[in-house]
């Protein structure tokens, strides 16, 4: 089977992540994705052999900007991480918390997010933040702490005045852009010029999904971010909607009958197409229209994709963590069988 070479072999994926799980999980999450990098420059973990990387900055001597146009391209089953660099002038602080010893435990980690959650607290308080905090989410093995600040300066100097803050509050506790003499290391590394952190949704070195854990990281465990976990639940399928075609008719009916979408993207995609107009890896490869876009149900959101293909058009739905974890797989049923059912009468126009 093509891209069946696997790239990541460890605890968490113990009979390997292949090329194949990489791609599929990056076509997944392309318009969470794309909001995230937003045309700006980045930086991608290319795998050359199982569990070995090297970083790429460029491509083809310029900066690496991931765009609509360009995506399914770039993002090939080797490409692993995606990071982001950060502004030169930027409101924004990062932490990443990150360990020194294999003796550290979870638990540690999280009362090291804590500390700074208690510690940024103080400074909003101060009025030298403008919250508390503005993103969690988990690295291979820690975290990537986010907040803004009330003034925009440059990355150097934002670095060097929070490092001042961190060593009067946790010198004798937490190294500060040292990893020789304490356990945990609050590593402000990011806040350089070119420096860049890790992209939510796209996958860490170790395969482990980066989760935005803003207001659940006290009950986050590594697991819950494995690839293949995000798929356990099962539900039923559905079948294609057949002699559709997602034209520019049906593709405005889509965005007007869904008008509280939070995310609506409409491109092209690659899929391969057997000789008898159905869809499977040995097929030829064609390009053809796809929609994703992604609705509130609940309090629950769901990411609708949609695949045009040569005898209709296939649905595919996806429950993101936590998410998933809100409803049982029977009332999911539920919830997916109505949209479902509306996604096909907008289609075929009986509203």
């Amino acid at each position: 089977m093509p891209y069946d070479t696997v790239v990541i072999k460890n605890e968490y994926y113990p009979k390997g992540l292949t090329e194949l799980d990489i791609i599929t999980h990056y076509q997944k999450f392309k318009p969470y994705i794309l909001n995230e990098i937003q045309n700006k420059n980045v930086v991608l973990v290319l795998a050359v052999d199982v569990n070995k990387f090297i970083l790429r900055r460029n491509l083809y001597g310029k900066n690496i900007i991931i765009n609509k146009s360009n995506y399914d391209n770039i993002l090939n089953g080797r490409i692993v991480s995606i990071f982001q660099e950060v502004n030169d002038i930027t409101d924004k602080w990062y932490i990443d918390i990150d360990k020194n010893s294999s003796s550290v435990r979870e638990s540690d980690l999280k009362d090291a997010i804590n500390d700074i959650l208690k510690f940024f607290n103080i400074l909003y308080k101060k009025g030298l933040l403008k919250e508390v905090v503005n993103t969690i989410v988990n690295t291979s093995t820690g975290y990537h702490i986010i907040t803004t600040t009330n003034n925009k300066l440059n990355i150097n100097d934002q670095r060097i005045f929070l490092e001042k803050l961190l060593e009067k509050s946790f010198k004798n506790k937490y190294g500060i852009n040292d990893y020789k003499f304490h356990e945990i290391n609050l590593d402000l590394s990011i806040m350089k010029p070119r420096g860049c952190h890790i992209v939510k949704y796209a996958l860490n070195r170790n395969g482990l999904i980066c989760v935005d854990i803003t207001k659940t990281w006290e009950k986050f465990q590594r697991h819950m971010a494995i690839i293949k976990k995000w798929k356990e639940k099962k539900m039923k399928g559905y079948p294609p909607i057949q002699g559709v075609k997602l034209n520019s008719e049906t593709i405005k009916r889509l965005r007007d009958y869904f008008s509280g979408w939070s995310i609506f993207t409409a491109g092209k995609t690659k899929i391969s197409i057997t000789p008898s107009g159905g869809v499977h890896y040995t097929g030829s490869t064609i390009i053809t229209n796809a929609v994703s876009f992604e609705i509130r149900r609940g309090n629950a959101y769901i990411m609708i994709t949609l695949l045009e293909y040569p005898k209709g058009v296939i649905v595919h739905m996806h429950i993101f963590y936590p998410d998933i974890n809100k409803y049982s797989s029977n009332i999911w049923d539920k919830i997916i069988s109505k949209v479902y059912e509306e996604v096909k009468n907008v289609l075929l126009n009986n509203e």
